[in-house]
């Protein structure tokens, strides 16, 4: 541990702690010595100790290696790099990376402390941050931050902004090719760099959910979404030149947004014009100038009364990390629903670099009938629990006479502390809220559509054993992919009701629908092939699958079928189904996730309950990393279950 007012290779003295990250990171203000006068200097020191990963000391390497290189009067200056050993240390080798200081407050603190930014300040900071982009990003190599967010940017005393933290930081050259542990932080980043393809755009996106952030005071995931997009035109007063400039920027789709950072600025810019220009004309037309401006003065004087009286509804307290997490997971879910018309149900499907455990929190997903549920339960009794849904929904098209998908996300906060899981979101009618134990954290989802409220009843109805009924309401689905996906459900509770016949039946008719459509035949035949492995009907599946012509909606029908097998104990059928997988994977269409090793986890699991346990760890020996140690740990228990269970029968 190092101490304050402790010297530094004879050099820095440290004078105050500015932030501590789990012991392992530390940021002091310092003193530099060598200096003439001496200057104050921020120093980030990271200790090398058994909890360390790997790469993050390659991110602290690489960080110190490009600021070293950068020259922009907004980012703050390197200084020098070094490493200490571990008598130095306190037992621990430590390593430096030096900066020149910056006197001012983060956004972030200053969010923290109730200040709602105004248009104008939330502009400038634009205009100021676009610089930065536009010197990294026009860089050879380009330079991406990858974790623009309010915390990581300081305003000075004199107003100006600076962008920190390029710990992030990726140079695009050494990223082609290449794979890289996903970084930035949910709410700010895009869906692409959720995935681990950042680009240029990423960084307008960061940079426009920032901004967001500022003026409307509300965390970005917190945010209602429809098909990706924030939703916070409501929640704030913005001239809508510029409203439509921060809208393009946080497009969920990277070629919809600016090309680069300087289309972005002279768009800024443009907008800016315009909304002076309509300001010129309406000093002209307008007659009571004085009285506008009267009432403007009243409406300013009555919110600050208002804040002085309620501070409480004025304050922005930063939430847990596991809000953000499951805010995060939420969104990773409608952007795997947007490749795969279909929900993950695991984590490392969703490649957002959440781990199943962490110190306080456990982490997981159950997926339903035309949801997803995303859980972040504490391990302690002190903290809360969250929950996030995902739900299927569709609306009208404008421009077409079909109904168009998409996916509407809520975030629910257990209004007690404790380990216990809480109730799911609940849907009513065409409208999804948070269960009685939990509270809202963003705002409610209205108006889901009137298939969604035909569903729910649809599968309602066969959750009772009256599918006649069920079928009867799915028929008046106007969108093709979710009747199809309720008529699938319904044969599937047929089936597992002992109505096979009936079930099947359901089947077929769903098979027709999915025949005929043109725009949801590929997506809504997987969701039939999914539903018939999940009733066992895994040959009728497979026949089904050889129909899709698109390779992830088979890659995900096969995962299905091959867990299906698997379970049904019939493993040679169910490893035929994995070298298939690993065949696909080699076309490179969708390599984000490894089916094959997936379903090869899910045999050796079914093998071990199957009590094969040498035939489980040959599997298993073969697996990667992060598949092999989680399933060799599931053999273990399996084999000390099993040798308990025979010792008591004896």
């Amino acid at each position: 541990m190092v101490l304050s007012g402790q010297i530094l290779q004879e050099r820095y003295r440290l004078q105050r702690l500015l932030g501590n990250s789990r012991g392992s990171r530390q940021t002091w203000l310092a003193e530099d010595l060598a200096a003439e006068p001496a200057a104050p200097v921020a120093i980030k020191l990271l200790a090398f100790s058994p909890k360390l990963q790997w790469e993050e000391l390659k991110l602290f390497e690489r960080e110190a290696s490009v600021l070293k290189h950068l020259e922009h009067p907004l980012i703050p200056e390197y200084r020098d790099y070094f490493s200490l050993d571990k008598e130095a240390g306190d037992g621990l080798p430590w390593f430096g990376l030096v900066q020149s200081y910056i006197k001012g407050s983060s956004l972030q603190e200053q969010l923290n402390s109730g200040k709602r930014f105004s248009e104008e300040e939330g502009k400038a900071i634009a205009e100021q941050i676009l610089e930065i982009l536009i010197y990294l990003h026009e860089l050879n190599p380009q330079v991406l931050h990858r974790d623009i967010k309010p915390s990581n940017i300081i305003q000075s005393e004199d107003n100006r902004v600076y962008l920190v933290d390029f710990g992030s930081v990726q140079e695009r050259a050494k990223a082609e090719g290449a794979t890289f542990t996903v970084v930035g932080t949910g709410g700010y980043a895009p869906p692409e760099q959720l995935w681990g393809r950042a680009t240029s755009a990423s960084d307008l996106y960061a940079l426009g959910a920032t901004l967001i952030h500022l003026l409307t005071g509300i965390f970005p995931s917190e945010l209602p979404s429809r098909n990706m997009r924030l939703q916070f035109k409501d929640k704030v007063s913005l001239a809508p030149g510029f409203s439509a400039w921060l809208e393009k920027l946080v497009e969920p789709a990277a070629e919809r947004r600016f090309p680069e950072a300087r289309a972005a600025r002279a768009a800024l810019k443009a907008a800016n014009s315009a909304n002076l220009n309509e300001g010129k004309k309406t000093k002209k037309r307008a007659s009571g100038r004085g009285i506008i401006g009267t009432l403007t003065l009243v409406q300013y004087v009555a919110i600050a009364c208002f804040a002085s009286i309620f501070p409480a509804l004025f304050v922005v307290r930063k939430g847990p990390h596991a809000r953000n997490n499951v805010g995060t997971m939420n969104r990773a879910q409608q952007a795997y629903h947007l490749d795969n018309m279909n929900f993950a149900d695991r984590l490392p499907r969703l490649g957002i670099g959440i781990p199943n455990y962490t110190a306080k929190y456990e982490y997981f997903i159950r997926r339903d009938r035309g949801a997803v549920f995303n859980y972040a339960i504490p391990r302690f009794e002190n903290l809360k629990a969250y929950v996030g849904g995902v739900f299927v929904a569709s609306y009208d098209s404008d421009d077409s006479n079909s109904s168009q998908i998409f996916t509407a996300a809520i975030l629910c906060e257990a209004k007690h502390e404790g380990a216990t899981p809480p109730q799911r979101p609940i849907a009513r009618g065409n409208s999804v809220e948070c269960a009685p134990d939990t509270k809202l954290l963003s705002d409610n989802l209205t108006q889901l559509g009137k298939d969604f409220e035909l569903g729910n009843r649809s599968r309602e109805q066969a959750d009772i054993g009256q599918y006649e009924a069920a079928v009867k309401i799915a028929a008046s689905i106007e969108s093709d992919y979710l009747k199809i996906s309720v008529l699938a459900d319904i044969a599937s509770a047929a089936i597992a009701s002992g109505q096979e016949s009936r079930g099947q039946e359901i089947f077929a008719e769903a098979i027709e629908v999915a025949m005929q459509s043109k725009s949801d035949r590929d997506s809504a035949l997987a969701a039939i092939a999914r539903a018939m492995a999940n009733a066992g009907l895994n040959e009728q599946a497979l026949e089904i699958t050889s129909k899709l012509e698109l390779l992830n909606y088979r890659q995900n029908a096969l995962d299905a079928i091959a867990h299906s097998f698997a379970k049904a104990g019939d493993f040679d059928r169910a490893l035929d189904i994995a070298s298939i997988l690993k065949r696909d994977a080699k076309q490179k269409y969708y390599d984000d996730y490894d089916f094959e090793s997936s379903a090869k986890a899910a045999i050796a699991r079914s093998l071990a309950d199957a009590g094969q346990f040498d035939r489980a760890k040959k599997i298993a020996a073969n697996l990667p990393k992060e598949y092999r140690d989680r399933v060799k740990q599931y053999i273990i228990v399996s084999r000390a279950r099993a040798e308990l269970e025979q010792g008591n029968m004896q």
